[in-house]
Parts: C-alpha cells; structure tokens; sequence
C-alpha cells in the first residue's frame, strides 16, 4: 500500500474500488475526446492529452461520454465503443494510463431523447417518452424490444472494455441522458410499469446494469454516475436520489455523486460549478449518498483548494475527488501535493474557457495552463536556449509576467519594465473582486515565481524605442496591453462616468443606482460585483444579446451572476447627463435611466502607438504579445507570452 503522505494523508491514501486499489483520492472527471480518425480510433492526440494527465499521478482516469448504441444513442461526435475500429485505440489508451500506474475507465452512455439524426444515420431519437423536442425532432418512446437491445449494448460495450485493458466501467445515469431520462419525473411520463413510482423508474437502469454485471463478471468494478439533485423546479431531489440510488447500488462498486445536467442551464451551471457558486457546492449531495450506502461515493464540481479536497476525505464527506478542469489547469496536482509543492499548483480559475474551445473547437486549451492540447507538440522542454539572449519584456500584465518567467527558466538574461508601481497589468482589478479570487491568487503566484529567479523587475518604468535602444537587448517582447475605448456619446466627459477598467484603482462611491454601459463579459462581471455590493444595477447593450462572443458556457455562467441585475439589450446610449444616461431600445421610445454612477466597459484597444514606437527601436528580434496586438483574453496573452519565450 505505501507510507502515508505526512501532508496530505487522507487525500493521497489508497482505497479500494471492488477488486481495484486505486493508489491514491484523485480522480480524473470523465470530458469527451472529440478527435477521432475515420475509423473511429483514438489519435495520438487523444493519447498524448489522458497521458499527459496518467503521467501527474492521478489515480483513476475516466474517459468521457462514449456511446453504447450501434445505430442509435449519438448527440454528437464522440467514441462509439462497440464500432469495431475503436478496438485498437482502446487498448492503446489503456496501455499509456498504465504506465504510470493510474486505473482507466470509460463512461457508457446512451444519449436517448437528445440523441440526433445526423449521427445515427437518420434515426429518430427514442426516450422514455414521446415528444417533440424544441427543433422539431419527434422522439419516440421505446418498447421492451428497444430497451433490451439497449441494455444489451451497454454490456457488450463492458465486455469490451474490459477485453481491451480497461481497469472498470462507468455507467452513466446522469446529467439529462438516457437512463437519466428514467430516473427523472421531468421526462419519464409513462403509465406502465417503467414509469411514475421510483420502484418502477429504475427498472430500466437495472435492467443494463444487470446485463454489464453478466458480461464482465463480479470481480470487474462497476463505478454509476448519477445527479444527485436535478436543481431545478419539477426535477427530484436529494431525497429521491437517494431511494432509488438504495435499488441501484447493489449492481456497482462505486457512485460518483454530480447535479445538475445538460437539460437547462441552471443545472448545467451546478453540472460544472461557475465562480458564482461556493467552491465545493455539490459536495453535500455527495455526503448524503454516501450516508446511505455502503460502497465509495465520490464528488464533483469546482473543487481546486488542496486544503478543501484533505478535509472533505478526512471528514468522510466523500471517499474520492474527482476533478475536470482543476486537472487540465494542473495535471501534475497529485506529485505537487505529494512533496507539499503547494505554492507551484495552477489553481483552476473556473472561467469555462475550456469548455468554450472545446464545444468550438473540439479540444481543450486553459487560460493559465499554455501546454494544455499541445501535449505532442515538439516544444523544447530541457529550458536550456541555444543561445543565451538579453531580452527586454515591455510590461508587467499576464502576457509578459509569462514570457519573462518562461524566458528566464530557459537561461536567458531577463529585464521586465512595468510602468505601474505593481505586476499584474488589467488583472490586478481581482484582488478586490471576491469571485475572482483564483485571478488574484494567480497574479500573486506569478510574482512569487518571479522573485526567486534572477530576472530583473523595474517598476514605475515606461519604456520607448529610446529606451531600448539604450538597453540595447537581443529580443524585445511588447507587451504592454490595451486602453479603454471610449465611444463618442455625448456627456461621456461628465463626472458620473467611471472607467470599468479604472474601477478599482482608488476607492470610489457608486451610490445606489449604477448604469453599466457594455454587456460584454467585462461589463457583466463589473455589474455582479456591483451588485454583490448592493447597488442597483443596469447593463445596457446594444447588441441582442449580453456576453456577446463569449463561449456558451461562459455565457451562461454570466447569466448566473447577473441573477439580480437588469439587462437592457438592442439598446443605444444617445447621451449622458448629470440625471443619469438617456436610452433607447429599439422598438421603444427614449427614456432616462437615473444614475448615482455609470460605469463605462465598451472594450478595449490595443496601445498601437506605443507599440509601433517600439517598433522603431534597433533590436534583432521583436514580438508582440497579448492585448498589445489586439485585445482579447488573459489566456491568449499567456500562451503567447508562454511560446514565444519558449522559441526564443
């Protein structure tokens, strides 16, 4: 079994999972792998990413929703596990977890009801019940024949699985699937013997997992992922939960405990915890579970404090953590907890930046974590430059705090000019926002990492093509951010107008009525936080839509936090005036929204005359990094801090 750790000995302790020692309480949280070759196979992509995380010392990874249907079950792009071609890939993802002496397991499911005709070969969709969803779709409601070719498809997928290597099975009860389309009240309607009592709402679930059991034997463990509480009116509860999860646990050897789902966005956003929420809120649901069973019960959702995850496993509030995105911000968690390297943990932010890129784009990228989806990438690890350089980093934001940390790992000679009296750039707005603590920590992380190299940090000191001519280095990398647009509205000079960006350099009275002008994700965080303190807030937007351009998980995130908060979109600014700002939406008549104080986020732009400038100095090589080529998000300015430092 080993020594107990002397840090975090109830966390990083073994357990055991039916017939599976997992070596330690940290559980990768099942995400999808949407990149797949024509037949189906896994790609090195795919492998490189599960074993980039295999290799950080989590204890069990779980591959995310792959389906069990040959012909019917898909909402979209992911594994099928019973198409043949994915054999191969199978066996190749678990050998590669194996080798650092992880567990692998993978989430079947059956999307039913969601499922879509353009990826099951033009089948129509089947659930508990008949309806037509909100595009159209006439779902039909299975028959016993169907249900049986279903449950037969989850043990065939068990089987192989296990055939191919894998450790245990995850069967997936939750967030708004097939068998979770049983389980719920929202969405099983029928009046036979497999809907309305709990008793017979957990016929068919039974019925698959008595069909996993029977292809994979007692001895191979079974681990069911169920929503704890569907959080939303309608939706059961806690309390029913845990009835017919005391029917279902004698089928499994494990029960991971999430909430919520994909069925409205308020569940989605307890499905994965935004920063408007308490860290660890789901957990509860855990806890009652595990009061009533008698096997492991592990929880989920917007956990990343080492401190928390000790204590939830010392008070026996759940037996395991499993994490998504706090391990894509940080894969190396458990060797850094395991020698107590606290200070060096990327703390996940919570920002959903990558679930956006993923639901764009199909892969996975992280605000703070640069390498995430470049894990096979030939990116110079050994730190040691070719050559020795002098570099000059113009500005002390996150993109240039990262290039100079980066550059002088790889043993170049590294001088940081900040014109403020402190690092941290537009970030430094976090230290006085309680739901961007991990921001603040982020900031304050970079520059203790900062101190202890032999980079030279000049505050309250601007720099200009003269300056580094004089300076004279060998690579000069601008960064040195963006200013705040203001758009030409009249009486925007008045002294009402506060700068968003400004907010929160001085101490500043907002009064009781506050227009924020802007509905972007910078002027609708400006707003929560302003109602967090009491005021009454309006956005206005000009756009159809708050959180324009923002991913959809971001986006519904914002929608979390404005709970509270008026929002007026279609909407144009004609002026300010010492009463408030004169307003109109389109299709009404003007009006005058008072206002104590009105505060101004209209975007950003780039310093182009300060970095064109720069420009002009003589130096061999120059890059432009961040908001100072163009204004975007703080994770873009860090992985172009991060690489270009890299390359050099």
């Amino acid at each position: 079994m080993g020594c107990m750790n002397p840090y975090f000995p109830n966390l990083l302790s073994p357990i055991q999972v039916g017939s599976v020692t997992l070596k330690n309480r940290i559980c990768l949280a099942p995400m999808n792998l949407l990149e797949r070759d024509p037949n189906g196979v896994f790609k090195a992509r795919d492998i490189a990413f599960i074993e980039r995380l295999a290799r950080g010392g989590v204890a069990l990874i779980t591959i995310g929703e792959s389906y069990v249907g040959r012909k019917n079950g898909a909402a979209g792009l992911a594994l099928h596990i019973n198409d043949p071609g994915a054999y191969n890939g199978l066996c190749d993802m678990a050998d590669a977890v194996h080798r650092y002496g992880a567990k692998i397991s993978i989430e079947m499911s059956h999307a039913g009801a969601f499922s879509r005709p353009e990826y099951n070969s033009g089948e129509l969709p089947m659930g508990p019940s008949a309806y037509v969803t909100p595009l159209g779709v006439q779902v039909t409601e299975m028959n016993e024949e169907q249900m049986e070719e279903v449950a037969n498809e989850f043990g065939d997928a068990a089987l192989t699985l296990k055939n191919a290597g894998f450790d245990l099975v995850m069967f997936h009860a939750a967030h708004g699937w097939l068998i979770h389309q049983f389980l719920s009240p929202r969405t099983n309607k029928r009046t036979d013997k497999y809907g309305g009592s709990v008793e017979n709402r957990i016929r068919f679930p039974i019925m698959c997992l008595e069909n996993i059991r029977k292809n994979v034997g007692k001895a191979f463990p079974i681990d069911m992922r169920i929503t704890g509480d569907e959080v939303i009116e309608g939706g059961y509860g806690i309390d029913e939960s845990k009835k017919f999860i005391k029917y279902l646990a004698p089928y499994v050897d494990m029960i991971q405990c999430s909430t919520g789902g994909i069925y409205h966005p308020d569940a989605a956003a307890r499905m994965s915890p935004v920063v408007f929420y308490e860290k660890g809120c789901n957990v509860p649901f855990a806890t009652a579970i595990k009061e009533s069973i008698n096997i492991p019960v592990s929880c989920v959702g917007g956990i990343n404090e080492p401190l928390q995850m000790e204590e939830i496993i010392r008070d026996n509030r759940a037996d395991l953590i499993v994490m998504g995105r706090g391990l894509i911000c940080e894969p190396d968690l458990p060797k850094k907890l395991a020698v107590n390297d606290i200070e060096n943990i990327n703390r996940c932010l919570r920002c959903n930046e990558c679930h956006n890129r993923f639901f764009a784009q199909g892969w996975f990228t992280c605000t703070i974590n640069p390498t995430v989806g470049h894990e096979i990438d030939h990116v110079r690890t050994d730190n040691t430059p070719r050559v020795a350089k002098k570099v000059l980093v113009a500005g002390g934001g996150p993109g240039g705090m990262m290039a100079a940390l980066t550059a002088a790992r790889c043993g170049h000679e590294v001088t940081l000019c900040e014109k403020e009296t402190a690092l941290g750039g537009a970030i430094r707005f976090s230290d006085h926002v309680d739901f961007k603590i991990d921001m603040a920590y982020w900031r304050r992380q970079i520059e203790g990492k900062l101190a202890k190299t032999n980079i030279n940090v000049l505050l309250n000191t601007s720099v200009n093509h003269e300056y580094v001519n004089n300076f004279a280095p060998d690579v000069l990398i601008i960064a040195v951010g963006a200013d705040p647009v203001i758009p030409p509205i009249p009486g925007i000079d008045n002294s009402k107008v506060i700068l968003g960006a400004k907010m929160h350099d001085r101490c500043l009275e907002f009064g009781k009525d506050v227009i924020v002008i802007g509905g972007g994700m910078v002027g609708c965080e400006s707003a929560v936080e302003l109602k967090n303190r009491g005021c009454s807030v309006t956005v206005v937007e000009m756009l159809p839509r708050i959180a324009n351009g923002c991913g959809e998980a971001q986006a519904n995130s914002i929608r979390v936090g404005l709970l509270g908060v008026k929002t007026l979109v279609n909407t144009r600014c004609l002026r300010v005036t010492n009463k408030g700002v004169r307003v109109k939406t389109d299709g009404h008549d003007e009006i005058l929204l008072p206002a104590d104080s009105i505060v101004l986020s209209t975007g950003m732009s780039a310093r182009s005359k300060l970095v064109e400038d720069l420009q002009q100095a003589h130096v061999p090589e120059t890059y432009v990094i961040g908001d100072s080529m163009a204004a975007r998000k703080m994770g873009n300015a860090i992985k172009e801090g991060y690489y270009t430092a890299m390359n050099l």
